[in-house]
């Protein structure tokens, strides 16, 4: 069924499972992104994939890599290592698709996202 409206999720940072290690010349953040319907659009059923996410300030990332896959659901999480940005803004954007339909981008603020962890992980783990 074709509609003229787009739908758009809502991303949020889930702050466990999320950190960001951005002390001296390398900079990383491992986000736990959570997707929420708050359109009522996806019918819990239709898959958000994120293509990429960036600081909205113009800034870049050397490597993208997701944990578990690229792609959830309604209260679904996607898990983003974002290896050797080149600043740890509060403002991110975030490209991504639903279903096969166009790229779309949201803005999220990354305030809330712990420094470093208790673990020192903030590369992805070895699988």
């Amino acid at each position: 069924m074709a509609s003229s409206n787009v739908c758009t999720p809502t991303f949020e940072i889930v702050p466990e499972g999320s950190f960001k290690c951005c002390n001296g010349a390398i900079k990383n953040m491992r986000l736990t992104l959570r997707v929420t319907d708050t359109q009522n659009c996806l019918n819990n059923t239709a898959s958000v994939c994120i293509q990429s996410v960036r600081p909205r300030n113009g800034g870049t990332v050397g490597t993208t890599t997701f944990v578990g896959g690229q792609c959830a659901v309604e209260n679904g999480t996607i898990q983003v290592f974002l290896l050797d940005v080149s600043n740890c803004g509060v403002l991110l954007t975030v490209t991504f698709t639903i279903g096969t339909g166009p790229a779309q981008t949201a803005f999220i603020r990354s305030a809330n996202i712990p420094d470093g962890n208790a673990d020192a992980q903030c590369v992805p783990s070895a699988a």
